[in-house]
């Protein structure tokens, strides 16, 4: 009998009674305990992870294409490649972002889409221009006249090239820098999420949990280093203090 109890204790939910009202009324509150766990795990697991779609590589045309169809996103993901991202590019992408888009973080992840750093367009825009000034100075002088026709995002693009050559005094081929891990690390760009590795043991509420220990105002969700999402611990938060509240 001892060991039943202890089994029960470790498998089951266990409770005493005194009287068979007593056992009626303890039912009906666990019940409902029970109910109130499931639906927020239903709810916790529910659009808790927001998508980043592929920001691609960092051709011109691709740029333009995805600052209109991607700029209402909350994440992008952009990969280091191949083919392989300049700095020149990622900056003039970063301030792009911050003038003409929602985009509230950039996660950028390896060849191998593995998680390396996310911050916002602003913080990346100003780590780069921190470590090369001209990158500012091309992207201000190629949006620095009025477009006489068509819009001002691509005004910029058409002039970008032209722009990076002559504050660079060379060719923007010439000019560049190839960011990898290494570059990424050395602009000291200052994290703005932390990764959180989901595995297969994990329920919603005990991913939650994970997620609620970190610091940052977000965290990426990965599957084997891979990146499989964003989510905004902030809205997390307010979502089930909402639900709590509504018991």
């Amino acid at each position: 009998m001892i060991q039943l109890r202890q089994r029960l204790k470790t498998e089951r939910w266990l409770g005493s009674f005194e009287s068979p009202e007593d056992l009626a009324k303890k039912a009906v509150i666990t019940l409902v305990q029970f109910e109130s766990s499931k639906q927020a795990e239903s709810l916790a697991a529910m659009d808790v992870i927001g998508s980043a779609p592929d920001f691609g590589p960092s051709y011109i045309p691709n740029l333009r294409e995805k600052m209109v169809a991607l700029g209402s996103a909350d994440f992008v993901t952009i990969g280091l490649g191949p083919p392989h991202w300049w700095n020149t590019r990622l900056h003039l992408a970063a301030a792009l972002a911050s003038d003409f888009t929602e985009i509230r973080g950039f996660v950028i992840h390896d060849e191998r889409g593995r998680f390396l750093l996310m911050a916002s367009p602003i913080e990346i825009r100003r780590a780069l221009t921190k470590t090369q000034p001209k990158l500012e100075q091309s992207y201000v002088e190629a949006s620095g006249l009025a477009p006489p026709i068509g819009s001002k995002l691509d005004w910029i693009l058409m002039n970008y090239v032209a722009s990076v050559s002559a504050c660079f005094g060379a060719a923007e081929k010439d000019a560049k820098e190839i960011v990898n891990s290494r570059a990424l690390r050395e602009m000291g760009i200052r994290q703005e999420g932390e990764a959180v590795e989901r595995t297969p043991a994990f329920s919603p509420s005990s991913l939650n949990a994970e997620i609620m220990k970190k610091e940052l105002p977000f965290v990426v969700i990965t599957n084997n280093g891979v990146v499989e999402g964003v989510v905004d611990r902030v809205k997390l938060v307010t979502r089930l203090a909402r639900f709590a509240f509504s018991l």
